[in-house]
C-alpha cells in the first residue's frame, strides 16, 4: 500500500512536468511569434520602423521567451533523482541566465543608440 507521502510527490512530480511542458510551449510561441512579428516588419517597414527598434523588439521577444524557459528548468528541479541531474540543469540554468543577461545588454546598447538617433532627428528639426 503507498502512503500518503509517496502518493503527492507523484502528484506533484506529474503537474510540474505538465507545467512544465506549458512554460517551454510558451516560451516557444513567444520566440517564433516575436521573430516572424520582426520579420515582417523588416520586410515591410512602417513608418518610423527602423533597424535598431527593430532589434529591440526582438531582444524583448527573445528575453520572454527565455524567462519562460528559464522557469521550466526552474520546475525540473523538483524531480531530481540524482547529483549529476543537478549539475546538468544547473549548467542550463546558468546559460540561459548569461544570454537573458546578453540580450538585455544589446538592448540598452540599442536603446541608447535609438536615443542619439531621436536626439539628432530632434535637433535637426528645430533648426
Amino acid at each position: 500500500m503507498m502512503n500518503i507521502i509517496d502518493f503527492m510527490g507523484m502528484i506533484l512530480q506529474y503537474f510540474s512536468e505538465i507545467f512544465m511542458m506549458l512554460l517551454e510551449l510558451m516560451g516557444g510561441i513567444v520566440l517564433v511569434f516575436g521573430c516572424v512579428y520582426v520579420f515582417y516588419h523588416f520586410v515591410y517597414p512602417g513608418k518610423n520602423e527602423n533597424s535598431t527598434k527593430l532589434r529591440i523588439q526582438l531582444g524583448r521577444f527573445t528575453s520572454l521567451g527565455l524567462e519562460f524557459f528559464l522557469a521550466a528548468e526552474i520546475l525540473k528541479t523538483v524531480y531530481i533523482r540524482e547529483l549529476s541531474e543537478l549539475y546538468v540543469i544547473a549548467a542550463i540554468i546558468i546559460l540561459r541566465i548569461l544570454m537573458a543577461f546578453v540580450v538585455h545588454w544589446e538592448m540598452n546598447v540599442d536603446f541608447q543608440e535609438l536615443r542619439e538617433n531621436l536626439k539628432e532627428e530632434y535637433s535637426g528639426n528645430k533648426q
